[in-house]
């Protein structure tokens, strides 16, 4: 009937997903009324995001790509927007620029922090705000591509004005112990109450990859890599240069790491991720520039993979001096629980894992763990026990859940 495309774009509207707008242009819309629209934590109260991108096909496989947020965060009547242009000039070498500007609140922890619905559910229903924010107003611009087949190189450079935040709010449905919310003050053991102060900050960087033999099939004239049998090598450099923009930050970090996932036929798969860095110069570091580690503080945990540890908050290994830590896993259809003939059939597959954390501030981390993916084709069960320093520290329950409703348009 005539009115079948219009209830699809309505859906899509309200849900979220692609709307052909001509031959060349798509829009995509994360949804109305999506899970992921609505963000609850301490600092905002209420959040309400949009999401909406528009990209146009051009000659040669070549794309434009641009990207808008917006938002209000009700407790402390704060607006949140943001604006990405992309544009893809050689769709061989997967080389791209873009430019990013906005306003709005980060994670301390960036790249490796809370997942937001999680942070949302625990601190309405479980009394817990792990999420620490601050303020940012920032302009980036980045760029990528394929120097030569497996070697790529990223460069960014960013200007930002970083402001601390408070919690504004105190609101929620259920909190089984009654007490306060934490301060929004990342729990760095000896910075426990120190107020990140407001500053100006000029970063650069760069990060250069290489895989051996990377395989890679052509769409048109785009490449789309597929694998290869050997590790993929990276380092990655990232300064603060006080100055520029009236810049406070001086510090200087390197990086190198190397990561890899094979099969040995009859034996199961084997990860890895081996990481060590340190920070040559730290003259004027922020929090935000401190490195961070992905920890974990409730027992649901976004299914994410291997590079996660399970047993230790989100600051409580954070450092600005040098740092090393590895993530192992081994996978296998038939390890222990599987052997059982009322398993045996199910597509459940078993692994064994190990995290090492270690920093010159602290213990050093042991956590070893075994769990069941795919539970029922969605959920992960674990079993994970943790040492500092050689001692027992932790032994309990994870479950790991696909978190990925934001995944549609990500700034």
């Amino acid at each position: 009937s005539d009115g079948t495309p219009a209830r699809r774009t309505l859906r899509k509207l309200m849900m979220g997903g692609q709307i052909s707008l001509s031959d060349d242009w798509r829009m995509s819309h994360a949804g109305l009324i999506t899970p992921d629209a609505f963000l609850y934590n301490t600092v905002d109260g209420l959040q309400y995001n949009q999401r909406v991108s528009f990209s146009r096909s051009l000659p040669d496989d070549r794309r434009f790509r641009m990207m808008t947020r917006a938002g209000w965060a009700t407790a402390r009547n704060g607006l949140l927007v943001s604006a990405l242009a992309d544009y893809r000039y050689d769709a061989f070498r997967r080389a791209s620029f873009a430019l990013e500007a906005g306003k709005l609140p980060k994670d301390f922890n960036n790249g490796n922090g809370v997942d937001q619905t999680l942070n949302s559910i625990t601190t309405l229903f479980y009394g817990q705000n792990p999420l620490k924010l601050y303020e940012q107003t920032y302009i980036r611009a980045y760029h990528e591509t394929d120097i030569v087949n497996g070697l790529v190189l990223q460069t960014g450079v960013m200007a930002a004005q970083r402001k601390p935040l408070e919690n504004n709010t105190g609101f929620y449905i259920i909190h089984p112990s009654n007490k306060t919310f934490n301060a929004n003050i990342p729990g760095i053991p000896g910075l426990e109450d120190q107020v990140m102060p407001e500053h100006n900050a000029f970063t650069v960087d760069a990060t250069l990859t290489y895989t051996h033999r990377h395989y890679y099939m052509l769409t048109g004239r785009r490449k789309q890599m597929l694998y290869s049998n050997y590790p993929g090598l990276s380092v990655h450099y990232r300064e603060g240069i006080k100055g520029p923009g009236n810049s406070d930050t001086r510090f200087r970090q390197l990086e190198a790491s190397v990561n890899h996932s094979f099969d040995i036929r009859l034996l199961g798969n084997f990860q890895y991720r081996i990481h060590a860095g340190r920070f040559l110069q730290n003259d004027a570091l922020f929090t935000p520039d401190f490195k961070h580690f992905n920890g974990n503080e409730t027992w649901v945990m976004p299914d994410d993979g291997t590079a996660r540890f399970r047993t230790i908050s989100f600051y409580e290994y954070s450092t600005g001096s040098r740092y090393a830590y590895g993530h192992f896993q081994y996978t296998h259809g038939r390890i222990i629980l599987k052997r059982f003939p009322f398993l045996a059939r199910t597509l459940i597959r078993e692994k064994l894992f190990m995290n090492v954390l270690e920093i010159p501030e602290r213990p050093t981390l042991i956590e070893l763990g075994y769990g069941l993916d795919q539970v029922g084709l969605l959920f992960n069960l674990e079993l994970v026990t943790g040492f500092t320093g050689g001692n027992h520290h932790y032994t309990g329950f994870r479950i790991g859940v696909p978190l990925g409703g934001q995944a549609t348009v990500r700034m």
